[in-house]
């Protein structure tokens, strides 16, 4: 704020309401979408190196796909990559709408901020 400026009554309500309503939000939505996001793609490589050592042989790894039904060794890395593969795009997705979140509230910031 410049010396010997004031703010008027509506771009001070409209800071306020800014501050509430992105505060609360954002003690929500960043944590979640940043623990899918950085959470889920971790997984996802973890998901592609199971399936690769488990292509070799490795009993103590399992891949159920329900009702009893255990993938063969043979088909481990295509399994493993193809859910890999979902779980990296849930978790590029997530990244991307955090991206987008976060510079919306930069704009909205930058909007309000009287210079």
């Amino acid at each position: 704020m410049g010396r010997g400026r004031s703010l008027s009554l509506k771009s001070l309500w409209q800071m306020v309401t800014f501050y509430c309503t992105t505060g609360l939000l954002s003690i929500m939505i960043i944590p979640i979408l940043a623990t899918i996001a950085y959470g889920f793609g971790f997984s996802a490589v973890l998901i592609l190196l199971a399936g690769v050592i488990r292509s070799f042989g490795v009993s103590w790894i399992n891949m159920n796909l329900g009702n009893g039904y255990e993938v063969p060794y043979a088909w481990s890395i295509p399994v493993a990559l193809l859910f890999s593969l979902f779980v990296g795009g849930i978790a590029f997705i997530s990244r991307k709408y955090l991206l987008i979140y976060m510079k919306f509230l930069s704009r909205q910031y930058s909007r309000l901020i009287p210079r």
